[in-house]
């Protein structure tokens, strides 16, 4: 004869568990993470044109002097801040010399 062994009793969860507020604050939350990644995005296109314009800058000098010039990212950044025509003079001027000299 088979004993019947004892069932294991599990209690069922009940889901969700956690009670969804649909309250304000989501909408502050969500605006204010895009609000976060917007501004990062900007910070990284602002850096890649600092360095683009330092790369244009460092390409001009050595035309002048073969040297191993740096040109410091604070430098950069201030003259992008301040002298932002300046920076896309320099970057035209450096393509297009790429382009003649190849």
């Amino acid at each position: 004869m088979k004993e019947k062994l004892p069932e294991i009793v599990r209690k069922k969860p009940k889901f969700p568990r956690f009670k969804h507020k649909s309250d304000i604050g989501n909408f502050f939350d969500f605006v204010f993470g895009a609000l976060i990644w917007l501004v990062l995005i900007i910070f990284f296109f602002i850096g890649l044109y600092v360095n683009w314009f330092s790369r244009s800058l460092i390409y001009l000098l050595r035309l002048v002097h073969f040297k191993h010039y740096h040109v410091p990212f604070w430098f950069s950044l201030v003259v992008t801040i301040f002298l932002f025509p300046i920076t896309l003079v320099v970057i035209l001027l450096s393509v297009f010399v790429k382009i003649v000299r190849e």
